[in-house]
């Protein structure tokens, strides 16, 4: 039976002001994809997509889990939530150009799991008990390591982003 580990849970990630909601939703998934995550015939699906229409603004609930195997006994989970509030589409001036961008409240949630024995191989809860805490200990917090880094490489990504087009 697979075991699911919480790397990170309460990883958030707010914006208010003028971004390209088009291009932040394509670099995430660009991202994923490009990190072994984005294959959405196997591992990556879009859970929940709501869109609500107030007047001229939008309000958007995005949920999106993606999956990546490594080896045979672990597998790599990262969920991201989107909330979005007061989505329009907004012109403005930047270095005597107009531009066409979105504006909104922005907020961002990820957390991350490691999940062992992800496809129920080990029917023996005692042997892979016995396997987990003297044969591969060490495995086991490596690729918990792996992929807090992997969730904190994606925050950043996306801050950079949010930074880098700053208007």
């Amino acid at each position: 039976m697979s075991e699911s580990i919480p790397i990170c849970s309460g990883l958030k990630l707010k914006w208010k002001g003028p971004f390209d909601m088009d291009e932040l939703y394509k670099s995430i998934k660009y991202w994923l994809d490009y990190n072994g995550y984005g294959d959405e015939r196997k591992s990556f699906k879009e859970e929940r997509y709501v869109e609500r229409s107030k007047g001229d603004s939008k309000q958007l609930e995005i949920g999106w889990k993606a999956e990546k195997q490594v080896g045979d006994y672990f597998s790599y989970v990262i969920e991201l939530t989107y909330f979005v509030i007061g989505l329009k589409k907004i012109k403005i001036q930047k270095d005597g150009k107009e531009f066409t961008t979105s504006q909104a409240d922005l907020e961002l949630r990820l957390s991350a799991k490691l999940v062992k024995d992800p496809k129920n191989k080990w029917k023996n809860e005692i042997m892979r008990g016995f396997y987990e805490r003297f044969i591969i200990p060490q495995r086991i917090e490596d690729h918990k390591i792996a992929l807090y880094q992997k969730i904190y490489s994606l925050h950043d990504e996306i801050k950079t982003f949010l930074e880098l087009h700053k208007y």
